[in-house]
């Protein structure tokens, strides 16, 4: 594992992604509208708003490349406390189990009891 960087926003949690309901076909209407990308609505996705209870997150190579996209992808989006956070991790995706080990649980939100299962065990 090496080290990798995550976007943590103080009330929304651990940014996961973004996701586009034209390509999945769902909508939630209080998930944060990002971009406009040939008409197609993009939307993030933070772990306290997490309506398709995905088990992992997204990460940057570097912290400057994490704050960098926060800037782009968040400026202009009301209130928030983002700051890049370091973690440990194998790829571009980090699970919530290792979100949890590197001391981010509770930042996490609600997440699905089988996630939080999964989680338990892994840990313990």
């Amino acid at each position: 594992m090496k080290k990798r960087w995550i976007l943590l926003d103080q009330d929304r949690g651990i940014f996961l992604g973004t996701y586009s309901p034209d390509h999945v076909g769902e909508k939630f209407d209080d998930l944060m509208k990002v971009a406009e990308i040939q008409d197609i609505p993009l939307y993030a996705l933070f772990s306290r708003e997490n309506p398709f209870h995905f088990d992992f997150a997204i990460t940057f190579d570097t912290k400057l490349e994490a704050q960098l996209f926060a800037m782009d992808m968040f400026k202009g989006k009301g209130k928030m406390s983002i700051s890049a956070k370091e973690v440990s991790a194998g790829s571009k995706f980090i699970h919530f189990v290792q979100l949890i080990k590197d001391g981010y649980e509770w930042h996490i939100g609600s997440m699905d009891r089988k996630v939080w299962d999964c989680a338990n065990k892994t840990i313990h």
